[in-house]
């Protein structure tokens, strides 16, 4: 049911690591986007290998912005295809807002660190 006036946040990044298609998942529900998440998330096969995607390891912790076989990143440095979803975004006229979540390990520890993601961020969404 939607409330009107109300529009959608689209979260790429959460679809990556339930293994579900950003690109499909966009195509249907476009029109009721208003919002698109700018994080990414890197899958990390070799976790997969050794520990499938159900199964925890008992001996390594988890990545910090993750979890056992996937990490949060920032755009451009995980599995979504950026520029076919701004493709889309662009030919549907979007008008919304993208913002970035600073979620990922590579970019935490400082504020110079902090800022330094946030724009790498920016600079590559300015390309896509």
């Amino acid at each position: 049911m939607r409330v009107e006036g109300t529009r959608d946040q689209f979260r790429s990044s959460h679809l990556v690591r339930m293994y579900i298609d950003p690109v499909r998942f966009l195509d249907e529900f476009l029109p009721s986007v208003g919002h698109v998440h700018g994080k990414d998330t890197e899958i990390l096969p070799e976790k997969i290998y050794e520990f499938g995607v159900y199964q925890f390891s008992a001996f390594e912790p988890h990545p910090h912005c993750g979890e056992n076989v996937w990490r949060y990143t920032i755009p451009g440095h995980g599995q979504v295809r950026w520029v076919r979803l701004f493709q889309m975004l662009a030919n549907a006229n979007w008008k919304g807002i993208v913002s970035v979540e600073l979620e990922d390990a590579s970019f935490t520890g400082s504020p110079e660190a902090e800022q330094k993601g946030l724009n790498c961020a920016l600079a590559f969404l300015k390309t896509v």
